[in-house]
């Protein structure tokens, strides 16, 4: 697991430069928070750890983890406090955006829990 410094900088490789991303408080919301990242990173082709024979495999697993229903990305919203729907949404459209352009496509968790109190309010 990263250092506050390193966390915040990885978060940072993902983010637009212009939002700086809130850096979860306790030791489970950084883990999940990098899980949901990662996860995310990958459905949008950010996939360099790999073999090139396993890379769009990874792809596909991360986007239907986006896609489809989730508990596990149920669990993982709860625990990090942003709203799920919120995520899935934003989610598919980074994706979506990824198939057509082959670009990745940028997700904060500031981003994420800023629409999920919209949403919420509405």
């Amino acid at each position: 697991m990263p250092n506050r410094a390193g966390y915040a900088a990885m978060i940072r490789e993902y983010a637009p430069l212009d939002e700086a991303p809130a850096i979860p408080s306790t030791p489970e919301q950084k883990l999940w928070t990098s899980v949901l990242l990662m996860a995310l990173r990958d459905a949008c082709g950010a996939v360099s750890y790999v073999k090139s024979t396993k890379r769009q495999m990874i792809i596909n697993n991360a986007q239907r983890f986006f896609q489809e229903p989730s508990p596990a990305l149920r669990a993982i919203c709860e625990l990090i406090d942003v709203d799920y729907d919120t995520v899935r949404t934003v989610a598919i459209q980074r994706i979506n955006e990824f198939n057509r352009t082959g670009k990745p496509q940028a997700l904060t968790i500031k981003g994420l829990k800023a629409e999920s109190q919209e949403r919420l309010a509405a």
